[in-house]
């Protein structure tokens, strides 16, 4: 059941990313940054979102892609450290040129890289966190 809900929110957002960046990139790749922990405390949380997100990528990717995009996932490790997820985050936006952003596991993390995607005109969505803030008050639109 997790397998099929993580798939699926894969789906909707790499189909979001897809539209947002327009037909004029559509022979393009959707490149998906994840931005989740491989060290320090979340560590095995993030090997769990890096595992899943792999493995609904290749059954998208089997499957044709999205609208015929292939998924390309671009990694960074966010440390759970919010100073440290913004860095990246902006290396991720700015050098690797990713469509979508995906992978912030605590909700400091999420709420300081949401502001970031929101001033560079793209999505993010996160994979854990749990903050009411994150889809309340401080929900980006």
């Amino acid at each position: 059941m997790q397998k099929m809900i993580k798939r699926l929110l894969l789906t909707a957002v790499a189909a979001g990313a897809a539209i947002a960046t327009g037909a004029a990139s559509a022979a393009q790749d959707i490149k998906i940054g994840v931005l989740t922990p491989f060290t320090g405390p979340f560590t095995g949380i993030g090997q769990s979102v890096k595992t899943s997100l792999e493995l609904s990528a290749k059954e998208i990717n089997d499957a044709g892609g999205v609208l015929g995009r292939k998924l390309v996932l671009v990694y960074e490790d966010g440390e759970s450290n919010p100073a440290v997820a913004t860095q990246r985050a902006e290396k991720l936006f700015q050098v690797d040129k990713v469509d979508f952003l995906t992978g912030t596991v605590n909700s400091a993390s999420t709420l300081a890289v949401a502001q970031l995607a929101e001033r560079n005109s793209k999505l993010a969505a996160t994979t854990v966190s749990f903050a009411d803030s994150i889809t309340t008050d401080k929900c980006s639109p």
